[in-house]
């Protein structure tokens, strides 16, 4: 080998080995192969799915017009930035005059943002901007139609420029029986299986409209065990988060969820591993569900709710610094250092094709 070629080859990128292994031409032809609708950029708004508004809320749902089942889709992208996957999600502390602690009632979600993977042949980088358009398709009727009846709201939306903003699931709960916590007799989710194989007996029937209020879940209490036996919902001492502590967090009975975020092998990420697996740089597949949420003070609400979060490729990018999150006046010197079944069963079908060597693409020695 000359010279020059172990130059190139010491100074590739992850971006680089996932285009010269087949990563990015696999996931694209992967993508296009699911059933019409399945795959968010192929989706056409009012003909694969259209919204359901809650006459009590004003809340939108998104649905499949011929069932009327919630629609669920798969979104593609790189994960851009990881400062708000944390203990307190985007939960807003308040101020000092109306300071806003996280109780059992508060609900904490996640949130990260998905660009357009760094390098990605032209098959893959159409996928990704039909999603934006999508998602921007459905913006537009929506508010064109509020125009019409005289209402204009402050929009807070799913799509910033070219970023897609995605929410996880409630990360805390309070479980039942929070004082005796007992196995679940709902069957394990085992490492080797296709994910959705192993929990019909998820709850079916979620109100997504109260996603948002102060109602806490109610979930069957069950003990985090060994990683080979690691479960969706099962719960852990939220204290495990580095960044969980202070005032700030003044829970009761409620526990840390484990949600169903998967690594490349298709594995229940750790909840204290997710902040340096969800890193920038990290391409990710979601299995998603579309809510519109019209808020009393005159916001509307775009979210993408996360169900399933799968890595199909580890970032090697520096993590960001997180800033330690605190009730205002708090003084501190540290700092940071299912009902979707279907949809996650697809995600896991995905095959990661040429799976990078850890130690590829590092300056040699």
């Amino acid at each position: 080998m000359s010279d020059s070629e172990s130059s190139n080859q010491s100074t590739a990128t992850i971006f680089d080995l996932r285009n010269k292994h087949g990563i990015y031409g696999a996931l694209s032809e992967q993508l296009m192969n699911l059933p019409a609708g399945d795959c968010l950029a192929q989706a056409t708004y009012n003909q694969d799915f259209m919204h359901q508004i809650n006459a009590h809320t004003g809340n939108f749902a998104y649905v499949q017009p011929s069932s009327g089942i919630e629609y669920e889709s798969i979104i593609m992208g790189q994960i851009a930035g990881d400062e708000k996957i944390r203990a307190c999600g985007t939960h807003y502390a308040g101020t000092m005059n109306n300071p806003r602690p996280i109780t059992d009632k508060t609900p904490v979600k996640s949130m990260f943002s998905l660009c357009k993977p760094e390098g990605s042949p032209k098959e893959l980088a159409v996928i990704f901007d039909n999603q934006l358009a999508t998602l921007s398709e459905v913006t537009l009727a929506r508010e064109e139609e509020a125009t019409t009846k005289g209402k204009t709201f402050d929009v807070r939306d799913w799509v910033d420029i070219d970023l897609i903003n995605i929410h996880t699931e409630a990360m805390y709960a309070v479980p039942k029986n929070a004082n005796n916590l007992k196995s679940s007799k709902r069957a394990r989710i085992l490492k080797q299986n296709v994910i959705g194989t192993e929990v019909k007996d998820e709850k079916k029937n979620v109100d997504r409209d109260t996603e948002m209020s102060d109602m806490s879940l109610d979930l069957p209490a069950t003990e985090n065990t060994a990683s080979q036996e690691r479960m969706t919902n099962d719960f852990y001492d939220p204290q495990i988060l580095s960044d969980y502590k202070g005032q700030l967090y003044q829970h009761n009975e409620s526990r840390l969820r484990q949600l169903d975020i998967r690594d490349v092998d298709n594995a229940l990420i750790h909840p204290t591993k997710w902040y340096s697996k969800l890193r920038r740089g990290a391409l990710v597949l979601v299995n998603g569900t579309l809510h519109t949420f019209t808020m009393e003070d005159n916001r509307r609400i775009y979210h993408i709710h996360a169900h399933t979060i799968r890595i199909l490729d580890d970032s090697d990018l520096p993590m960001e610094p997180r800033m330690l999150v605190t009730l205002p006046g708090e003084n501190t010197s540290e700092g940071y250092g299912s009902k979707h079944s279907m949809g996650a069963s697809r995600i896991a079908e995905f095959k990661v094709v040429g799976k990078r060597r850890r130690d590829e693409g590092k300056d040699s020695e």
